[in-house]
């Protein structure tokens, strides 16, 4: 079993990347940017980086995504943003 997670700067083509390798490996997609809140969305929208306090929830949801695939039989392909500071503590 395989989970396969890209991350980048926003606008790189994670998306793209994410939904052809899922199409061609014949495995399910998930979006991390579908998960966040919709008070996050609007930040984003608006040039509003989010903090880690902000953030603090979808980083959360990112972990117990990544806990629950690995349990899961097959493999997935999970498109996410995770900030500097969560992915160096």
């Amino acid at each position: 079993m395989v989970v396969l997670v890209l991350m980048g700067v926003c606008g790189c083509g994670k998306t793209t990347v994410a939904k052809e390798l899922a199409i061609r490996l014949q495995c399910p997609f998930k979006d991390a940017d579908d998960f966040h809140t919709e008070e996050n969305k609007k930040k984003m929208n608006s040039g509003i980086a989010l903090t880690d306090q902000l953030d603090r929830g979808f980083t959360n949801w990112c972990g117990d995504l990544l806990r629950s695939e690995t349990k899961l039989q097959g493999h997935s392909i999970i498109r996410l943003w995770i900030s500097y500071h969560f992915t160096h503590q």
